[in-house]
C-alpha cells in the first residue's frame, strides 16, 4: 500500500495543478495563502511578475491540467495495481491474461449386432463412415456369436440410425440362423448397453412387426420377428474381436471389391431376399375403393421407411 506521504504528495499535487489550471492569477502579498503548505508551490509559481509572455491563456492552463494528472496517475495508480497483485486481489478483465477456448474432444460410443455371416454386417456398416461410423470389428460374443461391433460418434449417427441398418440387412423372422448360415451362432441379435438402447431396440422392432415388411403378399401378413434383444455386459454377450472371421475385401458397394461384394451376396441368398421385402409390388387388390396398384411395403406410412432411416 503507497505510504501517507506519498499519497499526502499526490494529493497536494493535484489541488495544486487545479488551482493552477483554473483559479484566477493570486496576488504577490504574503496573505493566507503563502501560509498553507499544501499549496505553497502555486504561491512560487505565480510569484513571478505577469507578463505577455508569461501569462497563461486557458487553453495553456488545460494543457498543464493534462499533464500535471497523468503524473499524478503514475504516482498514485501504479503503487496501488502492485499493491492488489501482491495481495492476490482481482485484476481488471483487461489485464486478465485470455484464456484459449477448450475444444470438447468427441466421444465415442459402441453397438454391438449379429445376424449371419457377420461379414455382410461388417461391409454395409463400413459404408456409413461419413455419416458417423468411426470403426467396424468382427469378433465372436461369449458364447461363440459371430458378431459386429460398431465404434460411432453419437453426434453424427444416432443409434436409432445404426438398428436401421441392421434391421435392413437381417431376416428378423429366422432365428435358427441366416439364410445359408445355420445355427446358434448365426442368430440375429441385438445387444444393449443400457435401458434406453433397449427401449429403441424393442420400439423399431415392433413398429417393423406391424408394418408387416417381412410377411408375404401385399399387402403383407403380420408375422413375429425372432431377435434376441440381450444385455451387452453379460458373460455370454462380452464380445473378442477375431479378425480371422472377415474379409478384408469385402466392404460393401462403398469401396473395395464391389463385384466380390455383389457375387457374395447373391450366394448367400440375401440379394433376392432383400430385393422381394422391398420391392414395389403390382396387385389387382382392391382397397378403399381402388382396384389395381402398385404397392410398396416399406412407406413412411406404415413406419417401415422411417424405421430403416432412423428417422421414428
Amino acid at each position: 500500500m503507497p505510504s501517507r506521504s506519498v499519497l499526502l504528495c499526490a494529493a497536494t499535487l493535484g489541488q495544486a495543478l487545479f488551482v493552477a489550471a483554473f483559479a484566477p492569477p493570486p496576488t504577490l502579498s504574503a496573505g493566507p495563502l503563502s501560509r498553507q503548505p499544501h499549496l505553497r508551490l502555486c504561491a512560487v509559481a505565480c510569484s513571478t511578475p505577469p507578463s505577455p509572455h508569461n501569462q497563461r491563456r486557458p487553453v495553456e492552463r488545460r494543457h498543464f491540467l493534462g499533464v500535471g494528472f497523468g503524473i499524478l496517475a503514475h504516482i498514485t495508480l501504479k503503487p496501488l495495481r502492485v499493491f492488489a497483485e501482491d495481495e492476490g486481489d482481482e485484476i481488471p478483465p483487461s489485464a486478465a491474461a485470455v484464456t484459449p477456448p477448450v475444444t470438447p474432444q468427441s466421444v465415442s460410443a459402441t453397438a454391438l449386432f449379429s445376424g449371419g455371416d457377420a461379414r455382410f454386417l461388417q461391409a454395409i456398416f463400413e459404408t456409413k463412415r461419413d455419416e458417423g461410423v468411426l470403426s467396424t470389428s468382427i469378433g465372436r460374443t461369449g458364447d461363440g456369436t459371430r458378431a459386429v461391433q460398431v465404434s460411432y460418434d453419437p453426434a453424427k449417427i444416432s443409434y436409432k440410425k445404426l438398428l436401421g441398418v441392421f434391421w435392413h440387412e437381417v431376416d428378423p423372422t429366422d432365428g435358427g440362423g441366416q439364410f445359408k448360415d445355420r445355427g446358434k451362432a448365426f442368430r440375429p441379435v441385438i445387444y444393449v448397453s443400457n435401458a434406453e438402447e433397449r427401449a429403441l431396440a424393442e420400439k423399431s422392432m415392433e413398429l417393423l412387426v406391424e408394418s408387416g415388411i417381412y410377411g408375404q403378399g401385399a399387402p403383407r401378413t403380420i408375422v413375429p420377428f425372432a431377435v434376441d434383444i440381450k444385455d451387452a455386459g453379460s458373460s455370454d454377450s462380452l464380445f473378442t474381436p477375431k479378425p480371422s472371421d472377415g474379409d478384408k475385401d469385402l466392404v460393401g458397394p462403398a469401396g473395395g471389391d464391389e463385384k466380390k461384394y455383389k457375387d457374395a451376396m447373391a450366394k448367400s441368398g440375401r440379394a433376392k431376399f432383400f430385393y422381394d421385402k422391398y420391392k414395389p409390388l403390382k396387385t389387382t387388390a382392391c382397397e378403399d375403393g381402388v382396384c389395381g396398384f402398385v404397392y410398396s411395403p416399406c412407406t413412411s406410412q406404415n413406419s417401415c421407411l422411417d424405421v430403416i432411416n432412423g428417422d421414428w
